[in-house]
């Protein structure tokens, strides 16, 4: 092994040892209910602000992380993720009865769903056209 290769080989392993480091600082972090943050992990490892976001390795392990921690840190997000969806369900049956005709006294939707609703209250259909007029200016 040539001097090139054995300077290689030293880099290499000091920068595992960089991502080991982040690796084990991000998990004890998560195991405490720390609030995962670069600068807390710069502290905790010594490792410059850059290494955490340009090391692809170490800055997936941090996402990740932050993905875990989303619903703990931030109790009002899995309050919020309920809620919406809650109201989705709630407007996706709305929609599902509008297609049926629903209670709103509505004609179905057309098959492929691109048909105007039309009040079943004895009004007249639209005119060809959509009723805007004749077209010419006046």
């Amino acid at each position: 092994m040539n001097k090139y290769d054995k300077m290689i080989e030293l880099n290499r392993e000091k920068s595992d040892e960089k991502i080991a480091a982040a690796k084990l600082a991000i998990r004890k972090m998560l195991e405490e209910g720390d609030r995962i943050t670069i600068p807390q992990l710069m502290k905790m490892t010594g490792l410059s602000r850059g290494f955490f976001y340009k090391n692809p390795i170490v800055r997936a392990e941090i996402n990740q992380a932050l993905e875990q921690q989303a619903g703990t840190i931030d109790p009002r997000r899995n309050i919020l993720d309920k809620a919406m969806g809650g109201r989705i369900e709630l407007l996706e049956q709305q929609v599902r009865e509008l297609k049926q005709g629903g209670h709103l006294g509505l004609a179905p939707l057309a098959q492929g769903g691109h048909a105007l609703l039309q009040p079943q209250v004895g009004l007249p259909p639209l005119p060809p056209g959509g009723g805007e007029g004749d077209g010419e200016a006046g």
